[in-house]
């Protein structure tokens, strides 16, 4: 099969930065360094560090997630003073990419697909030849944990005066036009607002309370007590932790820790929401940021990006389950879920999914259930 070079999407160059909370808050780099620093290694990832500036000007795309951050701003600052108004655009004016225009300034509305919907529709334009030649920046910040330290330390104006929102220096004024926001998928319509209200009253509204009733709806369909399940989570769990202990230059919490450990409730691993403790879910106060630029395979070559940096992108699929839960049919699997996989199988051409057909599986989730449920295959 002959393959067109010009619209393979490819990946060039990856690149992550974690800032330790051991600077005080007036010393800590605001999200707009933070992602720059990502994007600069993943630009010498690519090119080598006396190319990287010059391959970042030359970006003609930047997209970014929504921030977690931009939540606790508005709870902290008010919903009349925002965090950003155009995040991406204000990324690509400090990196001095004059060709990224506000029509490719893309913000993905908040969620943990919200990287990976970024990378599918920009390689999606590649493959149609639907977007101009050159390097694409995507990628991330959550910057929780510097936030939460000034705040709890009576010193919020501190992050202002660190150029935190768009409050940063003059040569970084507030965009004019807000960024195009995609995958707006995780919206709940307002007809469905009173049946949300009642399932608050009911199951809770935190995302843990959602989660939980999904993991007990799946013990129940695999007929297994509250002993085996707990133990087959935190055993998958503690794997995660490993992998964590394994990256200490990024891992906020690099310890492994044993099933044991995790399926035991003590001060500092209490009870979130039966059966999850603690250490069996994802904490977001944290200061990451990750980014990735990608590229159509002609445009590596045409900047002499050698072969062994490209990682091609064969396939992929974006599905969306009802964010009004009351209206889910079972809330022990996941429909969307199995789609996904299909059209990345599809698309990918390696026809009906099979984890036997892949050669590394790398999936991820905030709760061992939607992990368990990628991983089962049924």
């Amino acid at each position: 099969m002959s393959i067109n070079k010009e619209t393979q999407p490819v990946i060039v160059g990856v690149g992550r930065f974690t800032q330790f909370p051991n600077k005080p808050v007036d010393q800590c780099v605001n999200p707009i360094g933070m992602m720059l620093e990502s994007a600069r290694r993943a630009a010498i990832d690519a090119v080598g560090t006396s190319q990287s500036n010059a391959l970042l000007s030359d970006l003609i795309a930047v997209a970014t997630p929504g921030m977690f951050t931009e939540s606790r701003w508005r709870a902290v600052f008010g919903k009349e003073d925002p965090m950003y108004k155009n995040f991406p655009q204000s990324v690509a004016t400090a990196l001095n990419a004059s060709k990224v225009t506000p029509d490719l300034c893309w913000r993905s509305w908040p969620g943990g697909n919200g990287p990976q919907y970024l990378m599918n529709s920009f390689a999606d334009l590649i493959s149609k030849n639907a977007i101009a030649q050159g390097p694409i920046l995507i990628g991330g910040v959550e910057e929780n944990s510097t936030f939460d330290r000034a705040v709890r330390a009576g010193e919020k104006h501190k992050l202002k005066e660190n150029g935190w929102g768009d409050y940063g220096t003059d040569s970084i004024p507030p965009p004019a036009k807000d960024p195009i926001t995609v995958n707006r998928n995780g919206r709940i319509p307002r007809e469905h607002y009173p049946m949300m209200k009642q399932m608050g009253a009911h199951m809770g509204s935190a995302t843990v309370d959602m989660y939980a009733h999904f993991e007990n709806a799946y013990q129940h369909k695999l007929k297994r007590t509250k002993e085996e399940h707990m133990n087959a989570i935190t055993e998958l769990f503690s794997r995660f932790s490993t992998v964590a202990a394994s990256q200490p230059q990024h891992s906020w919490f690099p310890k492994s820790r044993s099933p044991e450990f995790l399926k035991t409730v003590t001060k500092d691993n209490r009870v979130m929401a039966t059966p999850y403790n603690k250490w069996m879910i994802a904490r977001d106060e944290i200061d990451q940021s990750a980014a990735y630029i990608i590229m159509s395979w002609a445009e590596a070559e045409r900047r002499n990006i050698s072969n062994e940096k490209l990682v091609f992108l064969w396939g992929s699929g974006d599905t969306f389950d009802n964010n009004a839960i009351p209206l889910r049919k079972r809330l022990d699997d996941s429909a969307a879920m199995k789609m996904a996989y299909k059209e990345a199988f599809r698309s990918a051409g390696l026809g009906t999914p099979h984890h036997s057909k892949l050669s590394c599986l790398d999936i991820y989730s905030c709760y061992p259930i939607a992990v368990e449920i990628a991983c089962s295959g049924k």
